[in-house]
């Protein structure tokens, strides 16, 4: 409950009491399917009570739908769900239609899923999301590259003419060589699709259109979480996934240390220096 400051103690109960009676009639409906619940009425901003409560010692996972607003008061305020996503410390699923996750859970189909994957932690804590999903149900799993070719030529040290709308062969063998072996350390060698799409503007609208492509049931992408200044200088990828993608989408946050343990060893490293001290500390 939020927004409600204004009214009388009086109103205020009246509404307090309507809201106590439907959450313990979902309640009832849930409970007849065999699931557990455990009712729990809340008083504040929303994503701030949801993000409170989910605490990763007795939380695993932070389910809300997607609400249908226009997308210039999106983009000025935000959603609940943009909002959970970017603070809970547990990942949050954004569901815009259950229907694929009830067939799955059913058994009557596999869980089509399409990943962001690139070189960092945040793609290795979506795929431990995937892992885990692997062990609840079949799922047909496309990893997806999106990547700027100019960049990805820059980054291999690569010369030459470079188109802007698709990626050489030479560069599409070292990014596919790579994502398989980051996927194959987390996933193992089980079946799975790889897709690199080369793209010039915002990423998260490429990887929308992956989905679409695989008709995907679920879009999972790791979450920096970044706050405060740090999100003016740093585009969300999952926020503007969120706005963009129809798919439901999960976002996992980015474990740091966990995703470090799938790091290889490093055996060969080129350092630089100008013989300063500070140049020497980074030998």
């Amino acid at each position: 409950q939020s927004g409600f400051e204004d009214f009388s103690p009086k109103v205020l109960q009246e509404i307090t009491n309507t809201a106590k009676r439907n959450l313990k009639t979902e309640a009832k409906r849930l409970r007849e399917t065999g699931v557990t619940v455990t009712e729990e009425l809340m008083t504040g901003a929303a994503y701030e009570c949801l993000a409170e409560r989910a605490k990763p010692d007795t939380v695993r996972l932070v389910v809300v739908s997607s609400h249908s607003r226009t997308a210039p008061m999106r983009w000025l305020l935000g959603s609940v769900s943009e909002r959970v996503a970017e603070s809970a410390q547990v990942p949050t699923l954004v569901v815009h239609d259950s229907k694929p996750f009830e067939e799955w859970a059913a058994g009557e189909r596999p869980l089509r899923i399409v990943v962001a994957c690139d070189l960092t932690p945040a793609a290795d804590a979506a795929l431990q999301f995937v892992k885990s999903l692997r062990k609840l149900g079949p799922c047909e799993v496309t990893v997806s590259y999106v990547d700027s070719p100019l960049e990805e030529r820059a980054r291999l040290g690569l010369k030459g003419p470079v188109s802007l709308t698709s990626n050489d062969p030479e560069v599409e063998r070292v990014i596919e060589r790579d994502l398989r072996r980051k996927v194959e350390d987390i996933l193992g060698k089980g079946r799975y699709t790889i897709a690199l799409e080369a793209n010039l503007g915002r990423p998260e609208y490429a990887l929308a259109q992956v989905a679409g492509k695989h008709t995907a049931d679920l879009v999972i992408t790791g979450s920096h979480q970044r706050q405060g200044t740090a999100r003016l200088w740093h585009t969300s990828f999952s926020r503007g996934l969120l706005h963009t993608c129809q798919t439901n989408v999960l976002c996992v946050p980015t474990d740091t240390a966990g995703s470090l343990a799938g790091i290889h060893p490093v055996s060969r490293v080129l350092v630089t220096t100008d013989f300063s001290k500070l140049g020497n500390a980074a030998i």
